[in-house]
């Protein structure tokens, strides 16, 4: 199936096979003993249907990240978007100009030493390592490399630990008061985000034709996109939901009859950085005091739904949560 021979112009032992396809290729080595382990691995491949091309892998990783693209076709527009701002800010920058076939775990811990060095988050290094993954998993499906150099214990425990930060939330008389201070144009969409947990692209994307008699339909999200606001798909399938209205708002959103149920002052679909910069800090420092961030409203739902006694199942559907282990690894400590 293989055999040894010298090459015809550098006189060096090289082996000489044909691929299931019927090619024939050819590989020279310095010594014999390297070209007869050479020439054994590539008859057991042959023989148990694993053979590879051992020149497969030369290609450059950043030529196979433009065939496979760079994130997955059922991801959002702004997580695509994302996705390729991480793969060209850090991934490519590093491993780009390398042949897949040469990296090695080592190479991994290298880089995630790098981005710790950077002061990147844990949660931010296991989402480049993710993306960085796919890359050698997609080629080892196309049978150009063995292994994933991602997949192993050494790079895993590389990933910096977690710092455990506490999550702020109010109190139902800390929300009031947060809503008083802020615009009264936005009284309503603090108290809803407070006592729903609804995401901030979840709320400014819902409109007057997703109530359905005293509750609400979410069903999609606004996002940011190259500077653009884009109403896009939620983020996840569980995303979808209907959340019932509290009682004290019902009145406010029968009154909405078309269009964004939550707008600027101008009547426009609201726009996070300048509601988050004008009017939402502004309140925060006059009411509760800082820190505190427009996403800690969907902590302080969750924390004002078990002092009602919810349960658990119940505020993970609220939350729009994958399943109920998410609710529980994030807000265990609550619970």
């Amino acid at each position: 199936m293989a055999a040894i021979r010298l090459h015809p112009v550098t006189k060096k032992p090289s082996v000489y096979w044909y691929e299931p396809n019927g090619k024939k290729r050819q590989k020279t080595f310095h010594t014999k003993t390297d070209a007869t382990k050479f020439k054994k691995i590539i008859e057991a491949e042959i023989l148990t249907n694993k053979y590879i091309s051992p020149f497969a892998g030369q290609t450059l990783i950043q030529d196979w990240l433009e065939v496979i693209g760079y994130s997955k076709t059922s991801n959002r527009e702004s997580t695509k978007i994302q996705h390729e701002q991480l793969h060209n800010k850090l991934i490519l920058p590093y491993f780009g100009h390398r042949r897949l076939d040469v990296i090695k775990p080592t190479d991994v811990v290298d880089f995630l030493f790098r981005l710790q060095q950077l002061n990147y988050s844990s949660e931010s290094q296991r989402k480049v390592l993710n993306l960085l993954s796919r890359i050698f998993a997609t080629a080892i499906e196309e049978d150009m490399i063995y292994k994933n150099p991602c997949k192993t214990s050494i790079v895993r425990q590389s990933i910096s630990p977690p710092v455990y930060k506490e999550q702020r939330y109010l109190s139902r008389d800390e929300l009031t008061k947060l809503s008083l201070a802020i615009n009264e144009h936005f009284r309503e969409l603090i108290i809803f985000a407070g006592l729903t947990g609804l995401r901030k692209g979840e709320l400014f994307a819902l409109d007057a034709s997703d109530i359905k008699d005293e509750s609400i339909i979410v069903s999609k999200s606004l996002s940011l996109i190259r500077g653009e606001s884009v109403i896009t798909q939620p983020k996840t399938v569980k995303s979808v939901r209907s959340v019932e209205i509290p009682t004290e708002l019902r009145s406010f959103f029968t009154s909405r009859k078309e269009g964004p149920i939550f707008t600027s002052l101008q009547g426009n679909r609201i726009q996070a950085n300048n509601f988050r910069n004008r009017y939402f800090i502004p309140a925060v420092k006059t009411s509760i005091g800082e820190p505190f961030r427009f996403h800690d409203l969907r902590h302080t739902a969750v924390a004002l739904a078990i002092k009602e006694n919810k349960h658990p199942f119940e505020i993970s559907k609220m939350l729009g949560h994958t399943s109920i282990k998410t609710t529980f690894d994030v807000y265990g400590h609550l619970l």
